[in-house]
């Protein structure tokens, strides 16, 4: 069954390198971030800012920033049972943020290698990495720093946000990718796997109860 249209739009995604590694963190806040941009221009009429900032482990001090906006001007404030997912969301705890925020990855073009290790199972990311969270009047942030530790063993779903950082840069950086054990282990498998690659990456709120039990 096909899904509605999307209530967020993308708006922009940059690329940034920054002197100090913690700037890259809550970036809506760094002068330079497109948030602040958009603010200086539109001033309160700025509207709501979802962010979502991809921490990669680099010199360099890299992070790929996308920001979404609402599609129309009610999208988040219509009374659907999107809109009160979304406010739950934006201004719960981090417990129920973390079991709501879901990604789902598609490799869309790339080597064969690539595609039966990433795959598309969706994930929890706040399980299974740290994500910081930051809430502003007029923004919302999602910070996706590193892997947490665990005793287990990491099945594919958990390489998810491992490959996306890492394959950003691994043809011209592989050395420098990452100091984790499983960014290595990725690394190393797809270095010479490389020579193109395109990913898609769904976003979406995890809904865990029946819509028509609030008859919405």
């Amino acid at each position: 069954m096909s899904s509605d249209s999307c209530r967020l739009r993308l708006v922009a995604i940059d690329l940034y390198s920054t002197d100090n590694g913690d700037d890259r963190y809550n970036i809506n806040e760094h002068p330079d971030s497109f948030f602040q941009k958009e603010k200086k221009r539109l001033g309160d009429k700025i509207p709501f800012t979802v962010t979502m900032s991809i921490i990669i482990p680099h010199a360099q001090n890299f992070a790929l920033v996308a920001c979404w906006q609402p599609a129309t001007e009610t999208a988040i404030s219509d009374g659907s049972a999107f809109a009160d997912l979304f406010n739950d969301f934006i201004d719960g705890d981090d417990d129920f943020r973390n079991s709501r925020f879901k990604l789902i990855p598609r490799i869309a073009k790339g080597s064969w290698v690539i595609k039966q290790s990433v795959g598309s199972k969706p994930v929890l990311l706040g399980n299974k990495i740290a994500c910081p969270y930051y809430r502003a009047d007029s923004y919302f942030e999602i910070d996706l720093v590193r892997l947490l530790p665990s005793p287990t063993s990491y099945p594919p779903s958990f390489l998810h946000y491992t490959y996306l950082s890492s394959l950003l840069y691994v043809r011209a950086h592989a050395q420098d990718v990452s100091s984790s054990v499983v960014a290595n282990h990725v690394v190393g498998l797809v270095a010479n796997a490389v020579t193109s690659l395109t990913i898609d990456m769904g976003i979406v709120l995890q809904v865990r109860y029946y819509l028509w039990e609030k008859g919405k």
